[in-house]
């Protein structure tokens, strides 16, 4: 259904690589690809092409060995991603060192950071996590900034490892003091999907008269319950707006290059769309305005972190998903329904599964290895 080229530094080989809709296809499907896709693509294009996949958390933290100091740090560190090889970090920290107050590297090595390391436990967790292509650690410039009652927080940090997100399944996170030492640590666990739901099409938005024609596969994952209930995004889009780069600009524009769930059940008129979709009994601040794309070439692939809307995933679909362009303006929306998990039918490939494969709900996606890599996905 969905046709994108993507260029890489691709073998003469061909790789078919599946992308499931059902726990148990997703199992098949992530371990066929995580021993296929790394060596024939590299371990970043692997975790753009890698069917299905969560974000990650570190939630328990404890004392780094050996540390005996005062400060006590509690809290979580979500880690999504963006483009290729590149991680986007939230986090809310509590206990954190009160002399960090910049948000800006001090000129000490480590002072104030919150990094990946490479060790899968605290007792050995190594030097900072990265792929060994690059030439300069990325983790340097990462810190925080300690406010008034002790707390720290971060929204969209985005750190190029050039590794894939998976690959960080086990690792650890730990967060340094003013001087650079390590005073707290925690290791990083993949969320568990607890539904799933898809956006089967986009359309541009309606009185939308821009060039711009935004398509591609998005997926709904649930997470949590309750009034900590979250969605997680996976999208990879074709058509978005190409200035939502890295480095726009965008500090302040309301929902520049927003990919967002809002409360209307229709696309056919834009007064019909509504606002974000979220349950603001049970939270405070609207947890859509902080998400967003990162444009490669008029391409965005990402997962998000888990948006903490309170919501069920009964409650999602229905609702419309909207694209925004770099200004703000809604540029393409569709509607959420359930994954389909039967008879599913790839028609661009004539490959019918209403037969023996019915039974497997997956979603097939073919990578052919050549100058590029060429993606087709059908339901």
């Amino acid at each position: 259904r969905h046709l994108a080229t993507v260029p890489v530094q691709a073998p003469t080989r061909t790789v078919l690589v599946f992308r499931a809709a059902s726990p148990t296809g997703r199992i098949m499907a992530r371990a066929l690809s995580a021993m296929l896709l790394p060596a024939t693509l590299g371990a970043a294009a692997a975790d753009m092409l890698a069917p299905g996949g969560m974000p990650l958390r570190a939630a328990n933290f404890q004392d780094y060995p050996g540390y005996e100091g005062n400060l006590t740090v509690t809290g979580s560190v979500a880690i999504g991603r963006t483009e290729v090889g590149t991680q986007v970090l939230f986090f809310d920290l509590v206990g954190t060192d009160p002399a960090c107050t910049t948000g800006e590297p001090n000129g000490t090595p480590n002072g104030c950071g919150i990094h990946v390391h490479a060790g899968t436990s605290c007792d050995e967790a190594g030097g900072h996590y990265y792929s060994d292509t690059l030439n300069a650690d990325p983790w340097l410039d990462v810190v925080y900034a300690t406010a008034a009652g002790g707390t720290a927080s971060g929204r969209n940090v985005r750190v190029s490892t050039g590794a894939a997100l998976e690959s960080m399944v086990g690792r650890t996170v730990v967060v340094h003091d003013v001087s650079g030492a390590r005073i707290a640590c925690a290791p990083l666990v993949e969320l568990v999907e607890a539904g799933l739901a898809t956006v089967p099409s986009l359309a541009k938005y309606p009185g939308y008269g821009g060039q711009l024609a935004v398509q591609g596969a998005i997926d709904v994952a649930q997470e949590g319950s309750g009034s900590g209930a979250a969605q997680v995004l996976r999208f990879d889009l074709g058509g978005v707006d190409p200035a939502c780069v890295a480095t726009a600009d965008i500090a302040g524009v309301a929902n520049a290059c927003g990919v967002h769930i809002h409360s209307g059940t229709s696309c056919a008129e834009a007064t019909q769309v509504g606002g974000h979709l979220y349950d603001s009994a049970a939270v405070a601040e609207d947890p859509w305005a902080v998400v967003q794309y990162v444009a490669v070439d008029g391409a965005a692939t990402g997962v998000t972190t888990p948006v903490v809307t309170g919501l069920a995933l009964s409650e999602v679909v229905g609702r419309a998903f909207v694209v925004h362009d770099v200004t703000g303006g809604r540029i393409a929306c569709g509607l959420i329904q359930m994954a389909d998990d039967s008879n599913d039918t790839n028609v661009g490939g004539g490959i019918t599964d209403a037969g023996g494969m019915g039974s497997w709900p997956c979603r097939w996606s073919m990578i052919v290895s050549a100058a590029s890599v060429l993606a087709l996905a059908a339901l």
